[in-house]
């Protein structure tokens, strides 16, 4: 998987590419939306507006099938602006992914999944 790394708290999202150029690695994740607040300036820079899980995240056209994908599109202002990075929970059952997602929601405070 290529992309760059964001560093969450002590996590790393890993993979991050903008949507349209992002490949998805299949099998159970945890994934972020994210956005460049201000990506002249500040490049490097990423404000996550959506947390989600997955069990077989196996394309990024699953992603524009998400409920809050449009809430995602508005928040980055073009596709172009979107990124997603992925953390790989090989063997994480579906609560436990849930759970996490709620935490790092808890946490992060993201737009779209409210």
């Amino acid at each position: 998987m290529s992309g760059m790394t964001v560093q969450l708290g002590d996590l790393d999202f890993s993979g991050v590419a903008p949507i349209e150029e992002w490949t998805a690695p299949g099998g159970e994740c945890l994934f972020a939306a994210m956005v460049r607040p201000d990506p002249e300036k500040r490049p490097a820079d990423f404000k996550v507006v959506y947390f989600g899980e997955s069990a077989n995240l196996s394309s990024a056209d699953q992603l524009r099938e998400n409920p809050k994908f449009r809430c995602w599109v508005s928040e980055s202002g073009s596709l172009s602006n979107l990124f997603i990075g992925i953390i790989a929970v090989p063997g994480v059952d579906e609560d436990t992914r849930k759970r996490w997602v709620r935490g790092l929601c808890d946490q992060y405070h993201p737009i779209c999944n409210w």
